[in-house]
């Protein structure tokens, strides 16, 4: 047993000592092992930096969006949509997607990264919806007036709005000068320039100096589009030469360059008419209350505005119920089209049209939708049925969006390769489903007539003269909204089998004017 003990004991010994004899064998190695760890250990440090990196980026990228989303994060009421909060949301949005396309692309296989970049391909405005935004500063400050500065300054027609600071006034006036507005880019830069001018920092007044190198570079610009415009004046016809020689003398011809063609009459006067806002020349309110109309339990309220063209107002028609289902389609809008007016008839995308549009096909067999067009029906003597009159189509416009002043009645020639009736559009009904808080009035600018929206109000007005012609006097337009979002809907009746004395139809609200 002792032997048996004894051998154990050394077979273990024996086994120890090979052991240690191994591991002292390792040590000579030693310092290249610490070497493989020296590496490791840098490249640890180096991988965790880049994570650090990255989540810091991360951070900036979350603070930065949190800074647009205030009002939705502490569930207060928001600012109404307008165009300084639009562009800095949009802009931190298309940055945001920038930096973490950035991250992205360095790190694929990522789980978080592939759900970020999936979130901000979905819904979130990018760069294409910032130069949307950018586009619409030129056309809300032409049309309303509003200057860069005030626009920057936190209150723009009485209404609270982020404040914009001078690298956001740069970028503003860098993109309006790129896309050919010279004047404006002027007024952006120069709005910067008083911005930055107050700070006294190194990179304040490097920024100052390549503002004022941008800034000389500009005006070189401005008076090469000056002499250009001039120049073209020249080919003009004896009247225009006129007119035009006139205002270059005067110096009341502002617009040079791109924004030449706002010299023109037809565009003055479709501004001037927006920026009435609201307007009525001896308008006539009236409670119509009588019983071939069905509306003697509840009277409406009719609003006369023009005689001839026709152009009335009905208020308080449109139910909440149908308001949100026909806004309910949202999600079904798409890009405006218009008829082009080329040999080929095309729908095309519109630049006179910003908004979204969506074709509701079902307002025939809806059911609210049928006792909405049996109202108007009875409203207006004429006939609503798709073999009369145009589908329902709802339009949304955006910050910005208007539609610039057109006819909805087509030339004789044109009626049969278009409208599916081929007879021309006799009556035009707009619905009116939300408020605008400012812009979005629609305007007949050789009337001088403006009617700005108003939830749950329908404005009808006639597109053809007394000899069943296009009347040029129906000219209209929408104006570009600055605060808020302009939902409408529009039904256009047709001529093909309709009483044309509906005028004087009975029953119908005409006779009462």
């Amino acid at each position: 047993m002792i032997v048996d003990k004894m051998w154990i004991s050394f077979v273990f010994l024996f086994n120890l000592y090979c052991v240690l004899g191994h591991l002292f064998t390792c040590t000579e190695n030693l310092q290249e092992s610490k070497k493989t760890a020296v590496k490791l250990v840098k490249n640890m440090d180096k991988y965790i930096r880049q994570e650090e990196l990255k989540i810091e980026v991360l951070k900036r990228i979350s603070l930065s969006i949190r800074s647009q989303l205030t009002e939705e994060l502490n569930g207060t009421k928001p600012v109404p949509p307008n165009p300084v909060s639009m562009y800095l949301y949009a802009k931190t949005i298309s940055d945001a997607s920038y930096s973490i396309t950035q991250i992205y692309n360095n790190l694929k296989a990522e789980r978080h990264m592939n759900e970020f970049q999936a979130t901000l391909n979905y819904k979130l405005p990018g760069e294409v919806d910032l130069k949307g935004v950018l586009t619409s500063f030129t056309r809300l400050q032409n049309t309303y007036n509003v200057t860069p500065a005030e626009m920057a300054s936190g209150n723009v027609l009485g209404i609270q709005v982020p404040v914009l600071s001078a690298y956001d006034c740069y970028d503003i006036g860098k993109f309006v000068y790129e896309t050919g507005y010279t004047r404006i880019a002027l007024q952006w830069m120069q709005t910067s320039v008083d911005k930055i001018k107050h700070l006294n920092s190194g990179k304040a007044r490097e920024f100052l100096a390549d503002l004022n190198e941008f800034i000389t570079e500009i005006k070189r610009q401005d008076r090469i589009e000056r002499v250009r415009t001039r120049m073209r004046i020249v080919n003009f016809n004896a009247t225009e030469v006129e007119e035009f020689q006139s205002m270059v003398k005067t110096n009341s011809m502002i617009y040079y360059g791109i924004e030449f063609d706002r010299n023109a009459n037809f565009t003055k006067k479709y501004e001037n008419t927006c920026l009435k806002r609201d307007t009525r020349f001896g308008g006539v309110c009236k409670y119509l209350g009588f019983q071939e109309l069905t509306f003697y339990k509840q009277p409406i309220k009719v609003e006369y505005i023009n005689k001839s063209p026709m152009i009335l107002v009905v208020h308080d028609i449109i139910s909440q119920n149908l308001i949100e289902k026909l806004k309910g389609f949202s999600n079904q809008l798409h890009r405006s089209k218009v008829l082009s007016d080329d040999s080929l008839l095309r729908h095309i995308d519109s630049s006179e049209r910003t908004s979204s549009t969506y074709n509701f096909m079902d307002d025939m067999s809806d059911p609210d939708m049928i006792k909405f067009n049996d109202l108007l029906e009875r409203l207006t003597g004429l006939r609503t049925n798709i073999r009369q009159a145009d589908h329902l189509q709802i339009v949304n416009y955006g910050i910005g969006g208007e539609y610039q002043p057109h006819f909805d009645w087509l030339d004789e020639t044109l009626l049969s390769g278009v409208l599916h009736t081929a007879t021309n559009r006799v009556l035009t009904i707009i619905l009116y489903l939300s408020d605008v808080e400012v812009g979005g009035s629609t305007v007949f600018p050789e009337l001088g007539l403006a009617v700005s929206p108003v939830k749950g109000s329908v404005l009808i007005f006639t597109n053809l003269d007394k000899d069943e012609q296009g009347d040029k006097a129906t000219l209209h337009a929408g104006c570009p909204v600055f605060f808020g979002s302009k939902w409408i809907a529009n039904k256009w009746i047709h001529k093909k089998y309709q009483d044309m004395n509906f005028l004087q139809t009975n029953p119908s609200i005409w006779k009462h004017f």
